[in-house]
Formats: structure tokens, sequence, C-alpha cells
């Protein structure tokens, strides 16, 4: 697999899976902080930058090998809006969003047991999807009609800049994630061609074949696939019950080459954008898997290489997936070792 140099590049030549943090606002909640404006965990940038930092250091002493910024939710109009602050301020607070996540990576290395290797940690800046922002679900159906024939401007020169700050922070990677739309995938792909730091994308799907505007996966897969900057293609916050079918189409369209896949799903809940809330999935008391071994079935049979889980998925599950990880690699050693044995 070549990719260029860079610590989730190096990351990758490793050859086994790298574990990814949950989901950063459902961590946060679980320490007991509400997080009920339009700017979930973003507005803690302003109002509690310590708690993001701390939430952060829990996904890494969980095991989490790359941490996502809290920078999702954030934008120079979003927080313009909501915090009405200036536009100097508002930019100021989306790059604070990646010195957070690097003093998180600082002070865990430097409480990391002495004589032992330090691990090599990523940090991701997110780049969440135009729907984010609006506060209407968009970001979950792909929907933006409202918008007409301005939808593909607008959202262009929304990325344009965004993609462009989280450029300049020296984040080691920028995720851009949760994409559900095939017209704004189309406007990434050329917004991306400029970029310095290398990027993952990840797609919001609605099933096993489809983006959550009805754009097929394989077609978008498609179109990231010789782009060099581009090291990782998957989806994320999607039902794990569909993720088999979605690595499946996947794999199709990256046919032989070796571009690395990224899955990080959420719980199997659905969000409500009416109520607010995270609502149950009727099937999921039935769901025979946990997260962790969905997780460990696909890197195991779909040669996932970016493993970890989005909404609703906290750090006490991502330090059950590093120990099912831990215990699968020492299963498959030990067989292929018996294996020697018998053959020798």
């Amino acid at each position: 697999m070549e990719v260029p140099s860079g610590v989730v590049q190096d990351l990758l030549r490793n050859g086994t899976a790298i574990l990814l943090d949950g989901g950063l606002a459902t961590q946060i909640e679980s320490m007991g902080y509400k997080l009920d404006s339009d700017l979930w965990s973003a507005l803690l940038i302003k109002t509690h930058p310590r708690v993001i930092v701390e939430a952060h250091k829990r996904f890494l002493q969980a095991g989490s090998q790359i941490i996502i910024t809290s920078s999702y939710q954030g934008s120079k109009e979003g927080f313009m809006e909501v915090l009405q602050c200036n536009e100097t301020e508002a930019v100021a607070l989306l790059k604070s969003s990646v010195e957070l996540a690097k003093i998180a990576r600082a002070e865990y290395l430097l409480e990391y047991p002495g004589g032992s290797k330090p691990p090599l940690i990523a940090v991701a800046a997110s780049c969440g999807p135009y729907g984010a922002i609006l506060h209407d679900g968009s970001e979950y159906t792909g929907n933006y009609s409202h918008m007409r024939e301005r939808a593909v401007n607008i959202i262009e020169n929304f990325h344009r800049d965004r993609l462009a700050l989280l450029d300049s922070t020296g984040a080691d990677i920028i995720a851009i994630e949760t994409i559900p739309s095939g017209m704004e995938a189309k406007i990434l792909l050329h917004l991306t061609k400029t970029l310095k730091t290398p990027y993952w994308i990840s797609y919001c799907c609605k099933d096993g074949f489809h983006l959550s505007d009805g754009t097929k996966l394989f077609d978008v897969v498609r179109e990231f696939v010789d782009e060099k900057n581009c090291v990782a293609i998957g989806v994320n916050c999607c039902s794990p019950d569909h993720v088999d079918s979605l690595l499946t189409e996947a794999r199709r369209a990256l046919g032989s080459k070796h571009k690395p896949i990224i899955a990080y799903p959420n719980s199997g809940e659905t969000w409500d954008s009416h109520e607010k809330h995270w609502a149950v999935d009727n099937t999921e008391n039935d769901r025979k898997n946990t997260f962790e071994q969905n997780c460990c079935k696909w890197v195991e049979h779909y040669g996932v290489s970016i493993i970890g889980g989005c909404c609703r998925v906290n750090s006490m599950q991502i330090a059950k997936l590093k120990s099912a990880l831990q215990i699968r690699g020492a299963l498959k050693e030990q067989a292929a070792d018996e294996k020697i044995l018998v053959t020798t």
C-alpha cells in the first residue's frame, strides 16, 4: 500500500487496524454535561474547553489512536450566529478545536508510563456536512432541495472556507465525515484537490447501498479512488445493520485499488430531528452482535483499516473494542503458530 508520509500514513503502514475514537458529544454527555445548543459539543470550545480536552483524553486512555476534533458542528457561520461573535473570533474558535485535541494528545503522552514506547496518535480535524449547521436533520437526509438552484454555490462556498481554515491548523488529517449527498461529495471532490493536509471521506447512508439522499455508495467511492491525498474512504454515523453491505459495495467500487477503508457507525439508534433526541431502533433488542463484535468482523472479513464508533459510542465501548481486537489478534497468531507446527 503506497501512501505519503504523515502520522496517519505511518499508522496505516503498520498493517494492523487503527482504532478511532467514538462520539465526542456522547462522551461529553456521559461526563455529565448537557449539550442542548445548536452547536452541540462545539459550544464547549468557547464555554468549557477543558471538558473537550478531558473527553479526548478518555478516548486516548481507552486506546484510540486517532481523535476527531470538536469542529463537526462548528463553523464560522454557526459560531457567529449562535454566539453573536465577530468573524475573527469565530475563526479562532474553529482553529481552537484542533489545538484542544493537540493539548489532549500532549498531556496523554506526557502521562504515558515510563519505559514504554509511546503510541503514534493522530489528530483529525472534523469537517462535517453543510446540513450540520442547518439544525433541521439535513445531515441525515442529504435533502438540500429547499435551496434549489443556489444549493451548489452555497455548499461550495461553505466548504471552501472551512476546509481552508482546517488545512491551516496543522492537523494530521482532515476528517470529511457524515456526507449524506452525492452533490455534496462532488463539490468536495473538487475542493479537496487544493488541500495540503491529507484527508479521509466517509458517508452517511440510509441503507446498505445508498447515501442518505439516494446516491449509490459505489458511485461516490469510485470518484475518490484515484485521489492520492485521500488516505481512506468509508462510512460513518449509519446503522451497524447496514455496514456489511456497505463495505461490500465499497470493496467492489475500489476494485484492485488498495485504498484503506474506514468505518465508524453509530450504536444503531436514530436521530429524531423533530424531538431532538436519539430513538432506539425497534430491531436493536434483537441484534445479536455487540458493537465490538461487529467491528472485529468488519476488520477481519472486509479488511477495514480504520475502525471506531460515532454517535452513542463512548470511551468505555472503545476500550472494549480495543480488548476485543487484541484478543482476536492473539487468537489469530496462535492459530497460525499451530498451523506451522502441524505442517512441520
